[in-house]
């Protein structure tokens, strides 16, 4: 437990008033973090808004939510406001189908129903970028409104990852096929042929059946993939004939296509492992297919994400002489994949795997 500074109280002794002479400004610490006078944003830099201050939170929150793969598809669990941090899940385990019949009379053994617990825990994160008065007050060019975008995609950014690491770690292993038929059954057995095509998607869709998984979205399962795998499996003419032009209004926002009852969606930081002993050394791309309930991401208390604005001053004596503001953002963010026959890691290469890097 946190020791509190504010625990310790005063008695009823009689108090003896001692005068000191010292220096306040040994006790002030540094004006600035260390880590800001280099990052600062003087006057000298290009786009600085006059109108600092003027970030409108539903706007930043919007350009947010727009960016984000992962953390959209996830049910949403809101952590209630001073409950701690950890958040208590329950996995349900299958119950098995009963084949015989029952005897008449006679009462049958009971099934086993196993559930279990596990936590996750939900952290805060956060960026700001420091500004001049004197930039602020004297550039032509509206940073302010120009940071907005880049701070919502880092933002986005930074929980998609975090989102996307936690269900690689959670969910099941599944490995693409050789291009001869041959099974696949570790990362060292993929070799350049192991692309993800439609059968590889027929197979994925057939684990879930037959799990009896329910799909995550309007009948269809999801799978989030890099730019580089689709590019090959658009090279499949099975897929080009599930995806003919007269289908394209059937898709939503983000999603790029679907075949075998799988909706894809693509995003640039579905992830790449690159290690020697994986694949021969080639890139491996991790696809998430996931059905309904597969996963939760976490806030607090509906917090979503937040922007905040110092102006000059603001600081009080910290800031003595009104020398400078800050924007920055902050978020709280977890993730818990609460079914795991329910989301599987599909492992696969793509004609990029020789060239590409880790992410």
């Amino acid at each position: 437990m946190r020791n509190n500074p504010y625990t310790d109280v005063i008695g009823k002794e009689s108090l003896r008033v001692v005068s000191l002479a010292f220096d306040l400004q040994a006790f002030a610490g540094a004006v600035v973090p260390e880590n800001a006078a280099d990052t600062m944003v003087t006057s000298a830099s290009p786009d600085v808004d006059p109108e600092f201050g003027k970030i409108n939170d539903e706007d930043f929150a919007r350009m947010h939510e727009a960016k984000l793969v992962f953390a959209k598809w996830g049910s949403k669990v809101n952590v209630p406001m001073n409950s701690g941090t950890g958040v208590r899940f329950f996995k349900k385990h299958h119950l098995e189908t009963i084949k015989d019949p029952l005897t008449e009379g006679l009462t049958p053994n009971p099934s086993k129903f196993t559930i279990t617990s596990f936590t996750a825990e939900i952290e805060q994160y956060g960026d700001w970028i420091m500004f001049t008065d004197v930039a602020t007050q004297t550039a032509i060019h509206r940073l302010m409104k120009e940071v907005r975008q880049p701070q919502a995609y880092q933002s986005a950014k930074t929980k998609d990852l975090l989102v996307r690491d936690e269900l690689l770690q959670g969910a099941q292993a599944a490995y693409a096929s050789k291009s001869n038929g041959t099974e696949v059954e570790s990362l060292s057995a993929l070799d350049a042929t192991c692309k993800l095509t439609v059968e590889e998607v027929r197979k994925m869709a057939n684990r879930f059946k037959a799990n009896d998984i329910e799909p995550a979205i309007e009948g269809d399962y999801v799978a989030i993939v890099h730019p580089d795998v689709m590019t090959d499996l658009r090279r499949d003419p099975e897929w080009k004939e599930w995806n003919k032009a007269e289908n394209a209004d059937k898709f939503e926002k983000g999603e790029v296509g679907r075949v075998e009852g799988v909706r894809f969606v693509e995003t640039s930081i579905a992830a790449i492992t690159k290690e020697p002993d994986e694949a021969g050394g080639l890139g491996v791309y991790h696809c998430l297919f996931f059905g309904a309930d597969a996963y939760s991401v976490l806030d607090l208390d509906g917090q979503g994400v937040k922007v905040i604005v110092k102006t000059p001053g603001s600081a009080g004596t910290a800031d003595p002489l009104d020398q400078r503001c800050s924007v920055g953002w902050k978020l709280w963010n977890g993730a818990a994949v609460k079914d795991d026959l329910a989301i599987y890691d599909l492992m696969c290469v793509s004609g990029k795997s020789t060239k590409v890097n880790a992410n």
